[in-house]
């Protein structure tokens, strides 16, 4: 159950409204932590912040709406 929590934190909906980097980070350590080296889990939440400010005004990323969209 926690991990479809987790994931709703990357769904793109409402301007990425319920975009978590928290819970993306915990996705990664928890669940996926061997698919990220430590750099990448190290640099992932200023990538992550840099990512929701430019996502919702990105003309290819601002309209989507499921997470299939976001892939």
């Amino acid at each position: 159950m926690e991990l479809l929590t987790l994931n709703n934190a990357l769904v793109p909906e409402d301007a990425y409204k319920a975009f978590n980097i928290e819970d993306i980070c915990i996705l990664v350590n928890k669940y996926y932590h061997s698919d990220f080296s430590e750099q990448e889990k190290i640099s992932l939440k200023f990538q992550l912040q840099h990512f929701i400010i430019d996502a919702p005004n990105h003309p290819d990323l601002k309209n989507l709406s499921i997470m299939l969209e976001l892939c």
